[in-house]
Order: structure tokens, then C-alpha cells, then sequence
């Protein structure tokens, strides 16, 4: 992976392996951070070897984060739409949305799309997190 490749899972023919990649950009800066995200036994992609930290699924990374002691990573936080901003204004870590986005010809009401991302104190770190996940670019 390059630094800065929003899609760092491709396939030997160069195309990225996975429409939606958050779960697995956040394993790999996990991995490059010393931790071996191999141990949380989860699905991870089949074209890289496990210690890359390739996780498939960011609700599935996000919970065995929470019940995983990191160290340098606080315990998890439930943060709801009224106590956000203030709950999370200045703080920085892990941050995941559940059923944020719509997938397919999902409605609004029954969206699935998880995402999970590092959280700098004001956004996500990615501005362009924000613009692939409102026009549904996974």
C-alpha cells in the first residue's frame, strides 16, 4: 500500500479487491502502528497475508476493538446524534458509524453501510471519507 492509497486491497491485476475499504485502511495503519491485528480473528481479505491487516468488516473490527485492550487506545465510547459534538470535539481515536450509509437500492430508513476511521478531533481524517460515503463511492 502506498501512503495515502484509498484503496490499499488490490488484486495481482492492480484493480482495487473491495468496493468498500475503511475496515481494512484502518487495519493496515493499525499494523503499521506495531499491533498484530491477525490476533482479533477476523475475516480478512484472501489476496494478502493476514499479518498486512487486511479486515473485511468495519463493525466487526469496531467490536473486537472494543472487548481488545490496545495499547495507547482508550475504551470504547457510545456517542449518540445529540451528544456528539460535544462528546467528541477535541478527542481523538478510533471512530465507527453504524449503518451510516445506504448500499444499493437500500432506503434510508434501512441502511447497513458501516464505516470505521480515525478521528482527529474535528472529522475523520480523510476529508474525502465524507464525500465517498454521502455519494456512495465504496
Amino acid at each position: 500500500m502506498q501512503n495515502g492509497d484509498a484503496d490499499p486491497c488490490r488484486k495481482p491485476d492492480g484493480h482495487k479487491a473491495f468496493d468498500d475499504q475503511c475496515a481494512i485502511r484502518l487495519g493496515v495503519a493499525l499494523t503499521r502502528c506495531g499491533y498484530d491485528v491477525s490476533r482479533l480473528k477476523l475475516a480478512q481479505c484472501w489476496y494478502h497475508p493476514k499479518t498486512d491487516g487486511h479486515v473485511l468488516r468495519a463493525e466487526e473490527l469496531a467490536k473486537a476493538l472494543k472487548r481488545t485492550a490496545i495499547p495507547g487506545v482508550f475504551s470504547a465510547v457510545k456517542v449518540s446524534t445529540e451528544n456528539f459534538e460535544e462528546t467528541l470535539r477535541g478527542q481523538t481515536g478510533i471512530i465507527f458509524f453504524k449503518d451510516y450509509f445506504r448500499r444499493g437500492s437500500e432506503s434510508f430508513t434501512n441502511r447497513s453501510g458501516d464505516h470505521i476511521d480515525l478521528w482527529n478531533g474535528e472529522r475523520v481524517t480523510s476529508r474525502s471519507s465524507y464525500l465517498r460515503i454521502q455519494w456512495g463511492l465504496h
